[in-house]
């Protein structure tokens, strides 16, 4: 697991860890240019990645996970608090798990926009370190676009009901999110995917390993 913490918020790993993922890095898009390659579908299917996800015998032999920016964000947040700490021990430890390709990290137009937003080039650097795992993309469509109006209606800020929307359209296995609102809100609609803090989720994960 990578452990970022000592008095700056970094710990060794992680300046390894960014300088090897580094230079797989995107420039940071434009909204017109995430809104072209949305519309134009530049983003890998979700049924070309289908293609490995199963053996023969049709037995799901990984697990797909999106995270929020929230998510993405939390191993670079002041870590002096207990639950910012372990939450963000948890992102980094799943980010590992993505990495060593035993899970698979989701990426998506929304993430790259919302990330495009961050004033603050060291975070944005260090975020997209994390993000650079991501193995596959899935495209906003109009059934997502549905979806997430309908979450927006009942609650849901904009982005999140797109990211959440996405991540369910797309067959997700869960969506990680650190943001405590997000997931009580999600709790009163009808979703057709898990929804859970990191923590908990790894926790959950472990627990069923035994």
């Amino acid at each position: 697991m990578y452990s970022f913490r000592n008095q700056h918020g970094a710990h060794a790993n992680n300046r390894q860890f960014a300088k090897r993922c580094r230079a797989g890095f995107h420039a940071r898009p434009s909204p017109y240019e995430f809104l072209h390659n949305e519309i134009n579908g530049e983003r890998k299917s979700l049924e070309e990645t289908n293609k490995t996800r199963y053996t023969i015998d049709e037995k799901v032999i990984t697990t797909r996970i999106y995270m929020d920016v929230c998510c993405l964000n939390r191993p670079f947040d002041t870590l002096s608090q207990d639950r910012v700490y372990l939450e963000a021990e948890a992102v980094l430890s799943i980010i590992s798990h993505c990495e060593s390709n035993e899970w698979v990290l989701i990426a998506s137009g929304i993430i790259d926009y919302e990330l495009s937003k961050l004033s603050d080039a060291e975070r944005l650097d260090q975020v997209q370190t994390l993000y650079a795992v991501a193995s596959e993309r899935i495209r906003l469509t109009e059934h997502a676009e549905q979806r997430a109006s309908f979450f927006q209606r009942n609650g849901l800020k904009p982005f999140d009901s797109l990211h959440l929307a996405l991540a369910e359209v797309n067959g997700a296995d869960v969506f990680l999110t650190t943001d405590d609102r997000l997931l009580r809100e999600a709790k009163k609609l009808e979703i057709n995917i898990d929804d859970a803090n990191p923590v908990s989720w790894l926790m959950e994960v472990r627990k069923n390993e035994r």
